[in-house]
């Protein structure tokens, strides 16, 4: 038998990506909202960018993988008071701490292993040239998504062009 009976369903969970960034956060507001009605588990994930290769040719192999570990102890550490906080408000958390260059990447490998229905995420708001030099992690997820992606929207994309003063 072939097509979506033979596919693993989905978890239900919805997967939200943090970076530490009290804008990154405010998508959990909107995950918490949606879970409820449905019970649907959150997992929260933080993407750690990789040892920077010039630094790494400095430092000897032991030194940066304690490096790295210090950076995966601080990640969970952060996730885990994100954990608490919303455990004892009734919500079923997961946390996850990911590796990689691109945290785009990361963030859609977390969404395909855990099987999640929706990714919710703040974006920065960039916009313009800043959006082409610097890129988006959060355009770049909803642009490869094969799944839908909730932006909590950043500061200026929340005002708008009408709502600045003096406008």
């Amino acid at each position: 038998m072939t097509g979506p009976s033979r596919r693993r369903k989905r978890s239900g969970g919805i997967l939200v990506p943090v970076d530490g960034s009290r804008l990154s956060e405010r998508a959990i507001a909107a995950a918490e909202r949606l879970a409820v009605p449905a019970r649907r588990p959150i997992i929260l994930l933080h993407v750690l960018p990789p040892i920077n290769p010039g630094r790494a040719a400095r430092v000897d192999e032991t030194s940066a993988r304690a490096a790295l570990d210090r950076a995966y102890a601080e990640a969970s550490r952060y996730l885990e008071r994100l954990q608490q906080r919303l455990e004892r408000r009734g919500r079923t958390v997961r946390t996850v701490v990911r590796s990689g260059q691109q945290a785009a990447d990361e963030i859609l490998a977390c969404a395909r292993a855990e099987r999640v229905d929706l990714i919710a995420m703040s974006s920065h708001g960039r916009s313009g040239l800043q959006r082409v030099l610097l890129g988006s992690v959060a355009q770049a997820v909803v642009r490869n998504a094969r799944l839908p992606v909730l932006l909590s929207p950043g500061p200026r994309e929340a005002v708008g062009a009408r709502g600045r003063r003096g406008g």
